[in-house]
């Protein structure tokens, strides 16, 4: 099973919340017994933990920005392809000509959902470095 992404930004969260926490109670006991340098270090404690909250906050709106872009990508395009590589998957093969035209959109649907497979297949090889195209395709 996958880690989520978001399951360990929700534990580096937790973690920040519970050192800031800490350093409170050491900021409200230094304060009580006026001990300035503990209370200088624990203030810079919490100084510490929010910019830490304040960076994790901004990766977690960029986490969100890229989900709703590839949502967006998504719901746009059928099978998450635009229209020009829809009109590519269909030319990529022939219907047979004894299918009747009420049933070619569901050859057509195949078609494309076969080119996006193999689209997807293509990036998650580069992406792994087990394709790597290059400008001599030729032996």
């Amino acid at each position: 099973m996958a880690i989520a992404y978001e399951s360990l930004i929700q534990g580096d969260a937790n973690a920040i919340g519970a050192r800031r926490q800490r350093a409170l109670a050491d900021l409200d006991q230094a304060s009580r017994i006026e001990n300035y340098e503990e209370a200088v270090e624990a203030h810079n404690r919490i100084k510490e933990c929010d910019l830490e909250m304040m960076a994790l906050q901004s990766q977690t709106n960029e986490l969100a920005a890229a989900q709703r872009y590839q949502q967006s990508q998504t719901a746009q395009f059928k099978h998450g392809l635009t229209p020009e590589e829809r009109e590519t998957a269909r030319k990529s093969y022939s219907i047979p000509n004894d299918v009747p035209p009420q049933e070619r959109e569901k050859f057509y649907d195949k078609m494309e959902r076969d080119y996006a497979a193999n689209k997807a297949k293509l990036h998650r090889m580069r992406a792994n470095g087990e394709y790597r195209q290059t400008t001599d395709q030729g032996g």
